[in-house]
């Protein structure tokens, strides 16, 4: 079971400004979370805030049906729902000189968790010697199968660079930026996070095998988030600090990943999350 993270947003892999361009590598920094370098003639300090909080539900249900003569009967029925809770926040520090440079830091913090119940009910007929005879007789055996999933979201990470893997990020300055002016900042980011997974699998069947009754297996592993964010922001100074809000572009998408196969499923998803931006410039001459 690979639940996928729900969340669909947009920002881009290349560092640029309307005076150089340059590649960065996406390694996590060491050290303090809040630490912005220093940039040699930084005439403006800028801090964008994007908050990401609310809850997810999805539900899935699929029948499995065989043709019998004329008709068709069910012999599989799958049903499927997912809870997902995230409070997420991305923090970009800046700074930028009059030649259009810039240093960052980006803080990527992620905490939440996911719970997807499966259940799938089947039965099939199976040949069976009667005990202390010679006898075999068709059984028809009655299966269901569970799969719990547990996934626990604790991330925290900063970055000092952004790569072509994690998407673009640019800074356009125009005007005078001692005087009036406006800085342009566009992004298209594919921004990941990650959390422990615990999944507990059993399977019934009825009557029991001689082998088991109840088959439990557990799995525990790591899992990986993949969500695009963007967002186009234009920011106007005249010397004195600046600060305003904007809106990230987002689509939220079914967290379920429904494990049964079966055509002609039905999908049920609703969400409450809540997306929204923040911004602050500050003159440092």
């Amino acid at each position: 079971m690979k639940p996928r993270f729900p969340l669909n947003w947009v920002v881009a892999g290349m560092f640029a400004c309307s005076i150089a361009s340059a590649s960065y590598a996406g390694e996590p920094v060491s050290g303090d979370h809040s630490a912005l370098p220093a940039l040699e003639d930084a005439l403006w300090e800028g801090e964008l805030d994007i908050r990401i909080k609310g809850p997810l539900f999805s539900q899935y249900t699929a029948t499995r049906r065989q043709d019998l003569g004329t008709n068709q009967i069910p012999v599989g029925f799958s049903k499927e729902k997912s809870e997902m809770n995230v409070d997420g926040m991305i923090k970009l520090r800046f700074q930028i000189n009059e030649l259009g440079e810039t240093d960052l830091i980006l803080v990527n913090r992620m905490t939440g968790d996911q719970e997807v119940i499966f259940e799938h009910r089947y039965a099939y007929m199976d040949e069976r010697q009667v005990k202390k005879t010679r006898v075999k007789l068709d059984t028809r055996v009655q299966v269901l199968e569970k799969k719990s999933t547990a996934i626990q979201i604790d991330h925290d990470k900063s970055y000092d660079r952004i790569d072509m893997e994690m998407g673009t990020l640019r800074f356009q300055p125009n005007g005078r930026m001692r005087k009036r002016g406006e800085i342009q900042i566009s992004a298209e980011l594919q921004l990941e996070v990650w959390g422990e997974a615990r999944t507990v699998y059993t399977e019934e069947k009825n009557p029991q095998v001689e082998e088991y009754g109840t088959l439990k297996k557990v799995s525990e592993y790591r899992q990986r988030f993949i969500y695009p964010i963007s967002f186009d922001l234009l920011i106007k100074h005249r010397r004195k600090q600046v600060s305003g809000s904007f809106q990230p572009k987002i689509d939220i998408l079914d967290p379920l990943v429904p494990e049964s196969e079966i055509p002609d499923g039905k999908t049920v998803f609703n969400h409450n999350v809540t997306v929204s931006g923040n911004y602050v410039l500050r003159p440092l001459f």
